[in-house]
């Protein structure tokens, strides 16, 4: 890892455990280095999903199996892998595989469509993501403990000299004397050299819907 940047805050911020998410880590062993490099994220049933992807012509295999599942998953989700030290970029058919193998062994899992569970990979590029040590890593995942979210952040890093991570809230007003506070996390990393590139791999969470009445009252 190379010096850590001055741009660096000084800590991790402190986000909150949410509600209906939990996070592990776990080795797949993508490179050769000696550290967690595959992010497990289970989110609870009915849990809803958006997302931005890329405007590249030529989106890795993660990209267009989330665009494709964000509609046939109906803007639901129950899970999330990330990937560090393999990009499966520019892999054709072998990466569209392994990313089929991932989806479909953690809706096996979960017993979900794979239509709920989405993938993100980030580092090498060109190079087919290797679906037995995938599989390794989801193995190891699904036995491992819960973490918290700088581990997570400190897992999808490559190239990164530092986790990057933000947290803010905001109050809901659905009645006047029962206010919820709404906390969204976020980690990142890698903010894209090109509005083109797909280089960038970001995880929003919110710990609660806030539905249009219940803003219109909060504001």
């Amino acid at each position: 890892m190379s010096e850590r940047s001055p741009l660096a805050p000084a800590a991790f911020p402190d986000l909150p455990l949410i509600a209906g998410v939990t996070l592990r880590v776990a080795r797949a062993r993508y490179k050769n280095w000696d550290r967690c490099d595959l992010t497990f994220v289970t989110l609870a049933d009915g849990t809803s999903a958006a997302g931005v992807t890329t405007t590249s012509k030529c989106p890795s295999p993660e990209v267009e199996w989330c665009r494709s599942a964000l509609v046939a998953g109906q803007g639901k989700a129950r899970a999330l892998i990330v990937n560090a030290g393999n990009s499966n970029a520019f892999t054709g058919h072998r990466g569209r595989a392994a990313v089929e193998a991932i989806t479909g062994r953690i809706a096996q899992e979960l017993g979900c469509p794979t239509a709920q569970i989405f993938v993100s990979s980030t580092g090498v590029i060109g190079v087919p993501l290797p679906i037995d040590k995938a599989m390794a890593g989801i193995d190891n995942a699904l036995a491992a403990e819960a973490c918290g979210w700088e581990a997570a952040a400190e897992t999808i890093m490559t190239t990164d000299t530092f986790a990057k991570a933000a947290v803010t809230k905001a109050e809901s007003r659905p009645t006047v004397s029962k206010p919820k506070m709404c906390w969204k996390a976020r980690l990142a990393k890698r903010i894209s050299l090109l509005p083109t590139w797909a280089t960038c791999t970001a995880v929003s969470r919110p710990s609660i819907t806030v539905t249009k009445r219940s803003w219109a009252r909060s504001s």
